[in-house]
């Protein structure tokens, strides 16, 4: 017999962003589900957006998705990914096809302890009834993508053989940034990553119109050796000999020791686009070389590379990580002397600009302390866990659980950190963004308050209201009280960064997807503070969403 019966009661609901949300306890959870005992519904679909099953349940993998109306069998559903976390729980993602293509964004997890599924979470749509059928053929939509790229040179054109053109996938997709089922479009996806300008995007084009419906950003932003670095003085790394004659020996910036390697490159701009084949894509440059080891002409690179060391240790020590997709992943980073200050993360691959703090007119030095180096390698964490997406809230949510970690390992590393992220490369000493007054550096400390970014530039505000999700980090670390943007007082007792970081990383990796807002977030890192610690971890988590405007 089906366990569903759909019963909402409207009055209840409440207006969240661009949806309606409303939660539902016991009984009326149990009309959801009976197996339920609370239940978050969202207006995008008939199907529980959270659910929380009672002890009693005893529900299994083998036919969960039958138990909701909609899913007609046109509707499959197959593992994206799973972990196993700290704690033994299984964490299952499933992605949803409806008619066999793939629906973007439809992305939802399975929580199991002890062979029994005690919570699910995610985005499933229910009803659809969309068109499948392309009016244009992939190659149309392909150079109408190009259109929406404008680059000089694309990888592909490189030779390197290895390398083909970007092919569309025809698949499901919602428009930029909203997810119901209304606004779906049948479109060809294409990834496509390019030389000149360096970037990496994907493009939805229509299958039935030509249109552009998104334009998303991929583009984020072993002998043991003493050697001076840039910002953090003599610093111990590990290297590989390299070559030995009976007149010298050599060293490379590359070691073995952490999980698959790490490799740190240095290299001009100009030679990184001329020799773009060889040196990224077939990785076959040659890492920076010293004789003897002391590396004392590459400081850049020497920070770089003892950063990333430090990196992956945090995550392997504190959180049982091992590199950015838990399986060893080689690390590779690319220090570019004359590219200009950016940092970013790329088709796992890390890249710093490395202009020289002594250049007149810039107001910053190499982006390569550790903060900024590890705020990079979170992005490839993110990317191989929850995947979120670089727009709007889901890119700032992106954004802000790398600056968190980008503090973690600053404090893993030197015993303290300072709440600023980029202080040491800002030639003022300010940072770039600051946990502790977001305000200062013009990004919201409350949700939707003051300086929250609500239009498309910056990805939708990517780089702005990560500051949301920076402020709660800190209130649930150190405590805190106040009123915020919309009023409301709080009084937040803090649980420590120690505490608070295995939280980020438990609703990181094991609850959000890739659509997942800073709704989404509050819930599960409430169920995360739930599995790790006590009551009273879960109601600091709950006072310090409260403190910057993300309620219940």
């Amino acid at each position: 017999m089906k366990k569903w019966i759909i019963c909402f009661v409207l009055a209840t609901c409440f207006v969240y962003s661009h949806t309606w949300a409303v939660e539902l306890r016991e009984y009326q959870a149990g009309q959801v589900d009976v197996d339920a005992q609370r239940v978050i519904m969202r207006s995008r679909t008939s199907i529980p957006h959270w659910a929380d099953f009672k002890p009693s349940s005893n529900i299994k993998h083998k036919n969960f998705f039958s138990r909701y109306r909609g899913l007609s069998s046109q509707n499959t559903f197959r593992q994206k990914r799973q972990i196993i976390d700290n704690l033994g729980i299984r964490h299952t993602c499933y992605q949803q096809y409806y008619k066999g293509l793939r629906v973007i964004n439809a992305e939802y997890i399975l929580h199991e302890k002890g062979n029994r599924i005690f919570r699910s979470n995610g985005i499933i749509f229910s009803g659809l009834a969309v068109d499948v059928n392309p009016t244009l053929k992939e190659p149309e939509a392909f150079e109408l993508a190009l259109q929406h790229v404008g680059a000089d040179i694309y990888t592909w054109q490189v030779k390197a053989e290895d390398n083909k053109r970007a092919f569309g996938e025809l698949a499901i997709s919602g428009r930029n940034p909203w997810l119901d089922k209304e606004n779906l479009h049948l479109v060809y996806r294409f990834d496509i990553e390019t030389v000149q300008p360096l970037a990496r995007f994907v493009i939805d084009i229509s299958a039935k119109t030509g249109e552009l419906i998104n334009k998303i950003s991929k583009m984020y932003d072993n002998t043991l050796i003493s050697s001076p670095s840039y910002y953090n003085a003599d610093v111990d790394i590990w290297a590989t000999e390299n070559s030995s004659n009976s007149s010298y020996t050599s060293y490379a910036l590359s070691e073995t020791i952490s999980g698959g390697g790490i490799t740190t490159y240095n290299t001009k701009v100009n030679t990184f686009l001329l020799n773009f084949g060889m040196v990224v894509l077939k990785n076959t440059s040659e890492s920076v070389v010293s004789v003897p080891s002391s590396f004392k002409q590459d400081p850049e690179a020497v920070n770089v590379h003892w950063a990333i060391e430090r990196t992956y240790d945090y995550f392997y020590n504190i959180h049982g990580r091992s590199s950015y997709d838990n399986a060893d992943k080689k690390i590779e980073a690319y220090v570019m002397t004359n590219y200009g200050g950016n940092a970013f993360y790329l088709s796992d691959k890390i890249y710093f600009g490395g202009i020289a703090a002594n250049i007149s007119g810039y107001e910053f030095g190499p982006l390569i302390s550790i903060d900024v180096v590890s705020h990079e390698f979170t992005h490839g964490i993110t990317e191989y866990s929850a995947g979120l997406e670089y727009r709007y809230e889901s890119g700032a949510l992106n954004e802000s659980f790398s600056d968190i970690f980008g503090e973690m390992v600053e404090k893993y590393a030197s015993g303290e950190n300072d709440w600023l992220i980029g202080d040491d490369v800002h030639l003022n000493g300010n940072g770039i963004r600051n946990f502790i007054n977001p305000n200062e550096d013009r990004q919201p400390d409350t949700y939707k308050g003051d300086y929250w970014h609500a239009n498309a530039s910056d990805n939708g505000g990517v780089h702005i209201n990560n500051g949301v999700g920076n402020h709660w980090f800190y209130l649930l670390s150190e405590g805190g009280s106040g009123t915020n943007d919309n009023g409301g007082k709080y009084q937040v007792e803090g649980i420590g960064t120690e505490k608070a970081a295995k939280i980020a990383y438990q609703a990181l990796t094991a609850y959000l997807t890739s659509a997942s807002d800073y709704a989404d977030a509050y819930t599960a890192t409430m169920a995360a503070a739930q599995e790790l610690f006590s009551t009273s971890a879960q109601e600091s988590v709950k006072s310090a969403w409260d403190a910057v405007g993300v309620t219940n």
